[in-house]
């Protein structure tokens, strides 16, 4: 994920052992600052069966937490839907 800041410098994060969908962005309550927020996205594990939520601070792109699971979570979860 890349993310170009208000200097012109590029901000990026990654992780070589997974592989991440689409993040969502979630703003910080009170303020009106833009970017100020988290970005949550999901990632799957590029050779084991394990997946992980990561929560990244979306003006910098560091990494603020971390949840793993031991199973693979597909790409795009967040936005889908299955008749039961």
């Amino acid at each position: 994920m890349l993310r170009l800041d208000a200097s012109g410098h590029t901000r990026r994060f990654t992780d070589p052992d997974f592989t991440f969908g689409e993040p969502v962005f979630v703003a910080q309550p009170g303020t009106s600052d833009e970017g100020a927020g988290v970005l949550l996205t999901v990632g799957s594990h590029r050779t084991e069966e394990r997946s992980q939520l990561a929560v990244i601070d979306a003006d910098t792109m560091t990494v603020i937490a971390r949840a793993e699971v031991p199973l693979p979570i597909p790409l795009g979860f967040h936005g889908s839907f299955v008749r039961s």
